[in-house]
């Protein structure tokens, strides 16, 4: 993802009333199945935020902000709400994982709206959505998520702390009562929230900070790519 130096940052207000910079913000999203379908939005500290520039906060990195959560059982809403968002949060890019019945919703939802001069909607593959074909090919669950939650885990730690959640978010919670055991068969639809919400945290990771030295955006790539041998 490439960095734009003359964007704005984007204003958001967090649950707590106050109000942060963000100038890289994306979007998770988990497909509507059994349990209804999610959207995160989570944003990067902007570097224009003047506690980026104490030596104690650039070792650690920038702050993530969960700034919306949301969920609908309809997938047509759910696309029409994305829309919304994009525009409210000039969201740069949705990630999420291949899903056939969205993908071919999405396709027929995209012709109707381009022929109508309306808005599309894309998405990206999120890094380290797609399991092995050996694996598919035996019938394992797809969409697991042990990857992106560890390094969820990771980011909450206190004293190295990047994520913030917001007071009235329950994604917190949520995440520290999956037990370690159940990681390797957890897949997005069992926990669609967690789900959402790590797609976009992993997206901005895998990435890299545009205020980070190449070696430490390359350890953390390293950080994923172990975690995703271990699956």
């Amino acid at each position: 993802m490439f960095y734009d130096w003359f964007k704005q940052p984007v204003k958001a207000k967090l649950g707590d009333d106050q109000e942060v910079e963000l100038d890289r913000v994306v979007a998770g999203l988990v497909w509507p199945g059994e349990r209804p379908g999610v959207i995160c939005v989570v944003g990067q500290e902007a570097l224009t935020s003047e506690k980026w520039w104490a030596d104690s906060e650039r070792k650690k990195g920038r702050p993530y902000h969960l700034v919306r959560e949301m969920e609908e059982r309809d997938l047509g809403l759910l696309i029409r709400y994305a829309l919304e968002l994009r525009k409210t949060f000039q969201i740069q890019a949705f990630y999420s994982r291949y899903h056939k019945p969205a993908a071919d919703f999405l396709n027929e939802r995209n012709r109707k709206a381009y022929e109508r001069g309306r808005p599309q909607f894309q998405y990206l593959d999120v890094p380290y959505g797609h399991e092995p074909a050996s694996e598919a090919s035996q019938g394992l669950r797809t969409g697991r998520i042990e990857v992106h939650l560890r390094l969820l885990r990771e980011l909450l730690v206190p004293g190295r702390k990047r994520l913030h959640l917001g007071l009235k978010s329950r994604l917190g919670e949520e995440l520290l009562s999956i037990g370690t055991a159940e990681l390797p068969t957890l897949t997005d639809m069992d926990t669609p929230a967690c789900g959402a919400l790590a797609y976009a945290v992993v997206a901005l990771e895998y990435y890299g900070d545009i205020g980070m030295e190449d070696a430490e955006v390359a350890h953390l790539n390293e950080k994923l790519l172990e975690h995703h041998g271990q699956e």
